[in-house]
């Protein structure tokens, strides 16, 4: 009889340590605002999961990520080496992993050989993944990419891993989050600190505020427009009104076709800053 409650007392211990809040703190910040993703609501938004930090990338072929190009270089602005990279898809929650999620590794990094790093201009980049994703799939899609305008004051969602709240339970755990923005008109966007005389014709701004708002980790997700990829996350993830920066999508169709083009018939690893010979950005009507 001793032994059985013994037992007993041991398994409720086990249970009730499974029920302690898991503390997220540090795992991800805030993202200001939004609303909690649906299953497939945004199946081409993923994790990409780096060595000392999380950004959000959006899958453009089954074999390939698109991000920021600061997601992935270091404080030298040299890429890091894809075997310390992981691309989570298919996975509204970030822990535990459901039944839905894939995992990939990384085995190329292709960074555009204009970025630059000091004015933000061309800031995207490919990762190759180490086996394509499983296609067709309930929670995974190729990214439509969006070619058109997208006018001052359209309705889209930016596409993040994070956190709304600042509990660190698990009723708050971290997850995929959309938040709403609007497209900003490009002057009102320049004159706004810090990104004055900064924004390219290849960018475009949202407006955000002091309640709904980007923050660290969200750098390389996607920006939803109409159901396209429109944008990608490089700047203004500051947790504040400071407008939201992203990369035009549009401007950059031939550049990410043309690299996945190279990335298939190549073995070379990394993509060095100086590499010459990608299409330059293209704005059309």
């Amino acid at each position: 009889m001793k032994l059985l409650i013994l037992i007993i007392a041991v398994f409720s211990a086990a249970a009730a340590l499974k029920e302690e809040p898991v503390d997220y703190e540090g795992i991800f910040p805030l993202i200001l605002g939004g609303v909690e993703s649906q299953w497939g609501q945004f199946p081409s938004a993923v994790l990409v999961d780096g060595p000392n930090e999380f950004c959000g990338g959006s899958i453009v072929d089954a074999s390939h990520i698109l991000t920021s190009a600061n997601c992935v270089l270091n404080s030298r602005f040299e890429i890091i080496n894809p075997i310390y990279w992981r691309i989570i898809a298919g996975d509204i929650f970030f822990t535990p992993p459901t039944s839905r999620r894939v995992t990939r590794e990384v085995t190329r990094i292709f960074v555009h050989s204009q970025y630059n790093p000091f004015t933000g201009a061309n800031n995207v980049a490919l990762m190759r993944l180490d086996r394509p994703l499983p296609l067709p799939h309930n929670t995974i899609e190729v990214a439509r990419r969006r070619t058109r305008v997208s006018r001052n004051g359209l309705q889209c969602q930016l596409v993040a891993f994070g956190r709304n709240t600042n509990l660190t339970t698990t009723a708050y755990r971290p997850r995929q989050i959309n938040l709403g923005q609007s497209i900003m008109d490009r002057d009102l966007c320049i004159n706004a600190f810090p990104h004055s005389n900064r924004i390219a014709d290849t960018m475009i701004c949202t407006q955000t505020s002091a309640t709904a708002a980007p923050c660290t980790g969200s750098i390389g997700s996607g920006l939803y427009c109409d159901g396209f990829l429109t944008g990608v996350l490089s700047g203004g993830n500051y947790c504040n009104a400071v407008p939201a920066v992203y990369q035009q999508v549009r401007a950059y169709n031939q550049w990410i076709d043309e690299t996945m083009r190279i990335a298939n018939n190549t073995e070379q690893a990394l993509s060095p800053l100086n590499m010459r010979g990608f299409p330059q950005p293209i704005l059309g009507n």
